[in-house]
């Protein structure tokens, strides 16, 4: 074959070894944090670090693609839940929010906290989800159209499953609103549940391994 096929044939082959890598992630940090989970009860945990630490983990990728993160939640917000979750639902979100956005897009991250629950939103302002897609979205390896289309971005169609294995482990729901050429709004509701101990510190949120992040 001459260099043009070449080389084709090794952008598929990278293409195909980053959805592995992806997929052995997702899996990994869902088997971690289900080990974990029965010695890791609810406890107070500083929310708003949570949310920073995840909306700083994809400062670098808005700034490259030209999307504002906008930050709508108060400092010291603090909710009794376990913040390995919480941090991985975040960062799935985010990441979701920022992937299917374009230059001068808008991702926001919301919080509220009241006395039985806790109510989280990221909102974009991105390509939007066909109606019929909807009902789909947390289904394990399911991949809508503009998902197929991606190029390099390794996804195996587990992010939003995460989310939702994550949430319903916690007792919460999780909801998705869109608007094809809009945007997509996905809200999580939290119960509150009796917690044990004091604040846990921000290292819990960030415990998985970098390679996870």
């Amino acid at each position: 074959r001459d260099a043009a096929a070449l080389t084709r044939a090794l952008q598929d082959a990278v293409g195909d070894v980053r959805v592995l890598r992806r997929l052995v992630q997702v899996l990994l940090e869902q088997f971690k944090t289900d080990a974990e989970a029965p010695a890791s009860a609810s406890q107070q945990v500083d929310v708003s670090e949570v949310l920073d630490l995840c909306a700083d983990g994809v400062a670098s990728s808005a700034r490259q693609k030209d999307i504002t993160v906008v930050r709508s939640y108060p400092a010291g917000l603090a909710f009794p839940t376990q913040a390995n979750r919480l941090r991985s639902v975040v960062a799935n979100l985010l990441d979701n929010a920022l992937e299917y956005n374009g230059p001068g897009g808008r991702v926001e991250l919301s919080c509220d906290v009241s006395e039985d629950k806790m109510t989280l939103c990221v909102r974009d302002t991105g390509v939007g989800i066909r109606e019929d897609v909807l009902p789909h979205v947390f289904e394990p390896f399911f991949r809508g159209d503009e998902a197929r289309a991606a190029e390099g971005g390794g996804h195996c169609g587990l992010g939003l499953y995460l989310v939702k294995s994550h949430v319903d482990a916690l007792g919460g729901t999780c909801t998705v609103r869109s608007t094809r050429g809009s945007g997509s709004e996905f809200t999580i509701r939290l119960p509150r549940q009796p917690a044990a101990g004091k604040v846990a510190p921000s290292r819990h949120a960030s415990r998985l391994d970098a390679s996870l992040s």
